[in-house]
């Protein structure tokens, strides 16, 4: 597992990036927010009360002293921050609508993100994946000539043929509309990035159902064993690469 991501790292050991936590709090947010700032991987902000973020730090005995942590409530950019997401949302929201969204971590930390105070975001450790995308949709929007959006995640097996120990799978659960040149489009968006340092022997495109069945001729059926206990991922894509 170390090795996966040991050219991401050194990367970003060169040339730091900044994410922002949208939880603060969180005892997992702060463990991982205090790894991250030890190995000089990425500079940190917190989003939420400093004083709520500092307790539980300590609470858990998380060195947390060299990342920034912005309270929404006084942010001191916050009426800038307002102005910009309703020119974003072109008429969608009201200035006391964009205010209250931006009261919450989820849309406060996204527009930081939008506004070039920070790189990344990571967030959702308390509350809905709907409520992690919707914010970078409405926002950040993708980029220009990508009209879909899927997640990916790596699975890391020691079990398996060789080549396909290390996968990188993308899920397309947020487009229920599924058609054939969908799959294209997000398996080139999210390939990019995978490919290039190489992190994954095989990209996977998991369907919305495991029912369905696409005539795609880069895709071909394939059989995974039980990865977890109950979790069965029967039948996959596996994208010829």
């Amino acid at each position: 597992m170390a090795d996966m991501f040991a050219p991401l790292v050194a990367q970003l050991k060169a040339n730091p990036k900044t994410i922002v936590f949208t939880e603060g709090n969180d005892p997992r947010i702060l463990e991982a927010a205090s790894k991250l700032l030890a190995e000089g991987v990425l500079k940190v902000v917190m989003v939420g009360n400093e004083a709520e973020c500092k307790a539980a730090a300590a609470a858990g005995n998380f060195d947390i002293s060299a990342a920034e942590i912005i309270d929404p409530e006084n942010y001191a950019g916050f009426d800038e921050m307002v102005n910009t997401m309703v020119e974003l949302r072109k008429g969608k929201q009201t200035a006391e609508e964009c205010t209250a969204m931006l009261k919450k971590s989820n849309y406060f930390g996204t527009m930081l993100v939008k506004m070039g105070k920070a790189d990344c975001l990571l967030g959702g450790a308390t509350y809905s994946t709907a409520d992690t995308i919707r914010p970078a949709l409405q926002l950040v929007k993708t980029k220009k000539g990508a009209h879909l959006v899927s997640s990916c995640f790596i699975l890391d097996r020691d079990c398996g043929e060789e080549g396909l120990k290390r996968i990188a799978m993308g899920d397309c659960a947020v487009n229920i509309d599924y058609i054939v040149s969908s799959s294209h489009e997000k398996s080139i968006q999210w390939l990019v990035p995978l490919h290039s340092p190489r992190v994954a022997d095989r990209t996977i495109c998991l369907p919305f159902t495991f029912t369905m069945r696409l005539n795609v001729p880069s895709f071909h059926f394939f059989r995974l064993p039980i990865m977890h206990n109950q979790l069965h991922w029967r039948v996959c894509w596996k994208f010829n690469t």
